[in-house]
């Protein structure tokens, strides 16, 4: 309970901060000091066995007793993974303009996704179907399938956060011509836990 409690407060004013500055308008991109984790996760190279602990470089890990600070600067260049621990992992994603939501879903069975638009605008769409013949295991609790049937599109803004729980299958992409930018704060949130 307390870390759901310290996620919340740190999401909310986290929220806060960003929407008092200036949305970047500059693609994600790797700092020049660190290299950026080889994407994947089941359409790309293989996929990790566990995610919230491999994938993150070890200049990414939370370290006990430190605090980090990242400018808006800094998350704007940002690629995938800020830091990331057992418990938990901030990633700066940028999802491309479209017409059409990706035929390609996810949906992650113990890790509740929490994404907050740090530039541009899109569509989020959340709750769809797939159809379990065209559902596979891409990593321990990470699926990938489609095509998306149904579920709701929820037009999303700088500032706006979206909750997206265990089991949800979900996509995202930004509106034509603009990039859709987020935070995504992933909590593991094992189902067997109370």
């Amino acid at each position: 309970m307390k870390r759901v409690l310290f996620v919340t407060a740190a999401v909310v004013a986290a929220g806060a901060g960003w929407m008092t500055l200036a949305p970047a308008s500059v693609a994600a991109q790797a700092p020049a000091a660190q290299t950026a984790p080889t994407p994947g996760r089941g359409l790309g190279p293989p996929a990790a066995a566990n995610l919230f602990t491999v994938t993150g470089t070890p200049e990414t890990k939370m370290t006990p007793g430190k605090a980090v600070m990242w400018t808006r600067e800094q998350q704007a260049n940002a690629k995938s993974h800020i830091e990331w621990s057992p418990q938990y992992r901030l990633t700066a994603t940028t999802r491309q303009p479209a017409t059409a939501p990706p035929a390609i879903g996810e949906l992650h069975t113990e890790n509740t996704q929490i994404y907050l638009v740090t530039g541009g605008s899109g569509t989020v769409l959340v709750e769809s179907k797939v159809d379990p013949k065209n559902d596979y295991l891409v990593a321990a609790g990470e699926h990938r399938g489609g095509p998306l049937v149904g579920g709701r599109e929820l037009k999303v803004k700088v500032g706006d956060m979206v909750s997206i729980s265990p089991y949800t299958w979900h996509s995202a992409w930004g509106d034509p011509g603009t990039p859709l930018q987020y935070l995504i704060i992933h909590i593991h949130t094992p189902q067997g836990a109370p």
